[in-house]
Parts: C-alpha cells; structure tokens; sequence
C-alpha cells in the first residue's frame, strides 16, 4: 500500500492577505464596506496551486507539496484599491 502526504502551503497567500487588509484600512478607515468584504469572500473560489513538488521520504512513503496562491480576482481588487478605482462602492 502506497503512503501519500499532502501538504499545503498558504503562508504565502496570508501576508498577501495581510498586504491587502492593511491597504483597505488605509483606503476605508472608517470600516470596510459590505461589498468589499463580500470581494474578500469571493476570494476563496480563486485558489490556485502555483507549485507542487513531490518526494519519497526515507519511510518510502510520498510526499506532496503544494503551494497555493491567489488567482486573478485577488490581483483584480489590490489593483483597484491601488489606483483609488473603489469609490463609493466596490467594482
């Protein structure tokens, strides 16, 4: 029988995370608006694996490592904070 481990990696994504809220607080201080945490939310149906490596452990057993990252619509919403393009409401 064939041992597999996957482990994923998204500590990467939780500083760009961390990047983006401390961006908003920035652009919003008044409190973030209901449509851009509803964009925040959305965010988890864009996950993509960015690397997977895998190897055999000294046990025999297989490791898989894998890296997750944001997808477009995480590029999508820093760039519109970054450029002001959120006004009144969140496109």
């Amino acid at each position: 029988m064939l041992n597999v481990k996957v482990l994923c990696e998204c500590s990467n994504m939780s500083a760009q995370l961390d990047n983006l809220l401390e961006l908003a607080t920035l652009r919003f201080p008044d409190g973030l608006p209901d449509e851009f945490v509803g964009k925040l939310f959305q965010l988890s149906c864009d996950v993509l694996i960015t690397e997977c490596v895998s190897a055999i452990d000294a046990d025999g057993s297989c490791k898989v490592r894998c890296i997750l990252g944001w997808g477009a619509s995480f590029e999508c919403l820093t760039a519109a904070l970054r450029t002001n393009e959120l006004r009144d409401g969140v496109h």
